[in-house]
């Protein structure tokens, strides 16, 4: 379910890491998910490390330039501020 959710991400805006987008945030979350899967762990202990692994991501686009859309245009103005986005709740 949440590979269908990143593919479709990728689907539509091809992004890749780096490109300021919600992209960055979701690979790593994916990647600690897939982790936890292949570990054998249960579906509990699978989706508890995606928010934890979200969080990150998305902060470290506040250093990046924008590539995509608006944000290519607007790149320094959006370089050293979060992607915009509903924060996870604690």
């Amino acid at each position: 379910m949440f590979r269908a959710g990143v593919d479709g991400i990728v689907q539509r805006g091809r992004p890749s890491l780096g490109d300021k987008t919600m992209f960055d945030a979701w690979a790593p979350a994916l990647d600690a998910m897939h982790t936890a899967l292949s570990k054998g762990c249960n579906i509990l202990t699978i989706v508890k490390p995606g928010p934890a692994a979200i969080d990150p991501g998305m902060k470290n686009t506040i250093a990046l330039h924008g590539k995509k859309d608006a944000k290519a245009t607007l790149a320094n103005a959006v370089s050293g501020t979060r992607t915009r986005g509903r924060p996870l709740p604690a």
